[in-house]
């Protein structure tokens, strides 16, 4: 085979190559093309964003769709940067951010480290509970309390017997 009066080199190329056949670069061949066609229906389901310097969508549900539409702003000025305003004098610089943040990273440090050092023993609810009910005393006996009833009622009448009456009014 002959280009332009040349014989062709590189057909050899496409025969087997170490012990591969085509197929091989036919199966390649095949697999890049199914990657592509995948890649481009993928593609198809992704939305391009609107275009910046187009019109703007407008809700026409809306109440004021209406009023949106009549503004024409062909005419209108466009802002200068003269207009821009100044930095604010009562915002932080930057260093002082950087030392908020750098604090709270060692607060964090050593809340973690407590929280080695101290572990919590009880989580949740349950436990809780569980805690509370073994540290309340023990319900009494019938006979507990009734001997409870007995020693309040006795001391509210040696308090009473011992209480002076209030003097008579002048």
């Amino acid at each position: 085979m002959e280009l332009n009066d040349e014989p062709v080199v590189f057909a050899m190329a496409l025969g087997p190559v170490h012990g591969r056949t085509s197929a091989t670069a036919e199966s390649a061949i095949s697999r890049a093309a199914a990657i592509v066609l995948a890649g481009a229906a993928l593609s198809a389901c992704v939305s391009l964003p609107r275009n910046p310097y187009g019109p703007l969508p407008i809700d026409l549900t809306s109440p004021v769709s209406a009023d949106i539409r009549s503004v024409n702003l062909k005419g209108a000025a466009y802002p200068s940067f003269l207009q821009v305003p100044s930095q604010p004098t009562d915002v932080r610089p930057i260093s002082a951010w950087n030392r908020n943040m750098f604090a709270v990273l060692a607060e964090r440090r050593q809340s973690e480290a407590l929280v080695v050092v101290s572990p919590q023993i009880l989580y949740g609810a349950e436990a809780f509970a569980q805690q509370g009910r073994a540290e309340v005393a023990p319900a009494l006996t019938a006979d507990e309390a009734a001997a409870l009833t007995d020693r309040s009622v006795a001391f509210a009448a040696t308090g009473r017997a011992r209480a002076t009456p209030p003097s008579p009014a002048p």
